[in-house]
């Protein structure tokens, strides 16, 4: 059932509706621009709010969704957290659209959402502040998620987190920075691009981030 469970994620992580929206309503691969990732910030300055919107929820959802799986199909924090882990993983290296996915941030904030919502509250409203005073995406999810780190630690060390889901959120939490390391490189040069500033043709941008 945990093999079950983390397929079951993998599969939904997977499904790429970025690139299907694009495609369908567009004609564009939203790869070929920006970043070349096929999450909601690319999607948003490839193709503007409207379409970035539903692939927010999507993203978010598909988190949420295969964490609910794996509780309607056994008791179980490890299945929980395989399942969150494999639609971490889908996400970002996705079987469906050659394994270039996004960075993983909206999917795995939704199997925080339901594995652990004592940090993921706060750890939202806390990047959503950093992306409103900086206009950076990049730093919001940086930010936020390192403060997911230290919020599931303190959770734990306080008995109100299990420890299959703190050492979950920790390390899905560190992966995101790590997946996060060209933006660090461009926040530090001050060429990481802002909320508001259009995404160029990936072979065209110079290096300067979507």
């Amino acid at each position: 059932m945990l093999l079950v469970s983390a397929l079951i994620g993998y599969i939904l992580g997977s499904l790429p509706v970025a690139l299907t929206i694009g495609k369908l309503f567009r004609g564009v691969d939203v790869r070929d621009s920006g970043s070349g990732k096929t999450g909601a910030t690319n999607v948003l300055r490839t193709l503007g709010w409207k379409f970035a919107i539903p692939i927010i929820i999507w993203d978010i959802g598909k988190g949420i969704l295969a964490v609910l799986i794996s509780r309607a199909l056994t008791d179980s924090n490890l299945s929980d957290t395989l399942a969150a882990s494999g639609a971490l993983i889908g996400h970002v290296w996705p079987i469906t659209s050659g394994f270039r996915g996004g960075r993983g941030v909206m999917t795995g904030l939704g199997t925080v959402y339901v594995i652990s919502p004592i940090t993921a509250i706060p750890g939202t409203i806390f990047t959503l502040t950093i992306i409103a005073t900086t206009r950076y995406v990049s730093l919001g999810s940086i930010l936020g998620s390192a403060s997911q780190i230290v919020g599931a630690f303190m959770a734990w060390w306080m008995g109100k987190l299990p420890a299959e889901y703190a050492i979950f959120v920790i390390a899905a939490s560190t992966f995101i920075i790590l997946i996060h390391r060209d933006n660090i490189e461009r926040l530090i040069q001050g060429r990481e691009r802002k909320i508001g500033e259009k995404a160029l043709p990936v072979k065209t941008q110079g290096g300067k981030s979507a």
